[in-house]
């Protein structure tokens, strides 16, 4: 081989490796990505069973008005990261769960118990959380 072919020689392996490492920093960029999607799912579900625990105990104290206040104004936030995070249709049912969880902070079921009220918006929110995880 003469010098000519040196460069080419050196192009190719400079082009391979920059694929390799950006197929990496792709990698761990996804990998960090799905995390934080995940910690974030984790948060909001943590949340979402303090607002439903302040729900069965609700009492009307200032403590309690202060508790369940709080509780709302996390899974809010939650709601609206989940919004820049994932898909419109997760985000629909994220909506749809705290809504649920607000009426039931605050007014009593009409018909059935809390749970009964907040079964269909919780389960359908987490098995979508689960698809979009799998996806």
């Amino acid at each position: 081989m003469t010098h000519r072919g040196l460069p080419g020689v050196f192009a190719v392996g400079i082009a391979a490796c920059r694929r390799r490492c950006g197929s990496r920093l792709a990698a761990e960029r996804a990998d960090a990505r799905r995390e934080e999607r995940l910690d974030l799912l984790r948060q909001f579900i943590r949340v979402a069973q303090q607002a439903e625990r302040a729900a069965e105990d609700r009492d009307d104290t200032q403590a309690w008005k202060a508790a369940a206040l709080d509780a709302l104004d996390e899974l809010w936030v939650g709601e609206r990261m989940i919004h820049v995070l994932f898909a419109p249709a997760l985000h629909s049912l994220a909506r749809a769960y705290v809504k649920a969880l607000d009426h039931v902070l605050w007014q009593e079921p009409g018909e059935g118990s809390l749970w009964d009220h907040l079964r269909g918006p919780k389960v359908a929110f987490l098995d979508a959380a689960r698809d979009e995880l799998s996806a």
